[in-house]
């Protein structure tokens, strides 16, 4: 079995020999049920001001090794799961992978198999065909391209006359009619 919650042998015991009862809390399942039940009860009392504080420490690690040793959600990692998903890019900029990365959380070879940087605009292949965008009558020419990290591409275009310039993808562009009828 993987690490209850990521602990291994040295921590788990450290939780039960700073119990107040360690050899009931690890003790047979029935023993461990009265216990649990008698601290969970004290809690209450606890929270009532009608408990002794002086035992919470103890009553604390207690409880705590007894989650450790016992919940079946233990063996769940909770981090590598959420690893995972951030290296999958799942809601993660290039930003936020380089502060994983940064913070220790990805290696760097995780970084380099995570989703792809986002491309910059580059230089296309300038020409001085006029495109118009239908939906919002823009027309301009094309000044460079891009691609998104989803591997969608588009073109940078500027305003025929103008120094205005809007990205649209590519699935928007179509020449514009030529005067003089083409």
């Amino acid at each position: 079995m993987a690490a209850p919650f990521g602990l291994y042998e040295p921590h788990i015991e450290t939780l039960r020999s700073n119990g107040l009862k360690p050899e009931e809390i690890s003790g047979n399942p029935v023993k461990q049920a009265e216990r649990v039940r008698e601290l969970l009860h004290w809690f209450v009392r606890l929270s009532r001001g009608s408990a002794n504080p002086k035992w919470m420490r103890e009553h604390a690690f207690e409880l705590a090794y007894y989650i450790a040793t016992t919940d079946d959600r233990a063996a769940i990692d909770t981090h590598a799961i959420e690893k995972e998903a951030w290296l999958k890019g799942v809601k993660a900029t290039h930003v936020e992978r380089e502060q994983m990365l940064r913070l220790g959380f990805i290696t760097e070879s995780e970084f380099a198999a995570a989703a792809p940087r986002p491309q910059a605009v580059v230089a296309a292949k300038l020409d001085s065909t006029i495109y118009r965008v239908e939906h919002d009558g823009f027309e301009g020419t094309v000044q460079g391209s891009y691609m998104t990290r989803e591997g969608k591409r588009g073109v940078v275009l500027q305003q025929v006359g103008t120094k205005v310039v809007h990205v649209y993808g590519e699935k928007w562009l179509a020449p514009a009619a030529q005067e003089g009828g083409s």
